[in-house]
């Protein structure tokens, strides 16, 4: 289940999510997860897994500000366009290494969006148990502090929008 991205939120200056984006401003977007089997390994939180979970949440929140599914995306003049992931850092705090995340556990994501000269976006997401999580994502914070990725695990991710020239073979930026 996801909470933001089926209905616009107001925003504090009254605009919309793309426009915010393009000019610099940060998007949050609240998602909650429930770890099932798909999520964990014997040991807990997968990381792989965490990160395919953590791509999706960028991708939806992505095609939430600009208003368009990414399937939808093209060039000016009508090419596809390739949304691809070209930086990725992780950070956990030591009091929320990937194994305190067990089956079943309910989980918060926040994830913010912000945009870099019209062809990259970067994204940063913070998620910790929903009971560490919930009053922290009610105050409804406008970034990221250093003390949020301190005391909660973070994730980064950068995102180039890339065209097929001549198929997969050629990728132009």
């Amino acid at each position: 289940p996801t909470r933001g991205n089926e209905d616009e939120r107001p925003t504090p200056q009254g605009r919309s999510p793309i426009d915010r984006l393009a000019d610099g401003g940060n998007v949050m977007d609240e998602y909650a997860l429930v770890l099932g089997l798909p999520h964990t390994n014997h040991r807990g939180l997968a990381e792989h897994l965490l990160l395919q979970q953590a791509g999706h949440f960028h991708w939806t929140s992505l095609a939430h500000a600009i208003g368009t599914p990414l399937s939808k995306l093209r060039t000016a003049t009508g090419q596809e366009v390739y949304a691809t992931f070209y930086f990725i850092e992780e950070r956990f705090p030591d009091a929320a290494r990937p194994a305190a995340f067990q089956l079943d556990d309910r989980l918060r994501f926040a994830v913010f969006l912000r945009a870099f000269k019209g062809i990259a976006v970067e994204t940063q997401i913070v998620f910790d148990h929903e009971a560490r999580m919930s009053a922290w994502c009610a105050a409804v914070p406008a970034a990221l502090s250093s003390e949020d990725v301190a005391a909660h695990p973070y994730i980064r991710l950068a995102t180039i929008f890339i065209t097929p020239e001549a198929g997969n073979s050629r990728l132009k930026v």
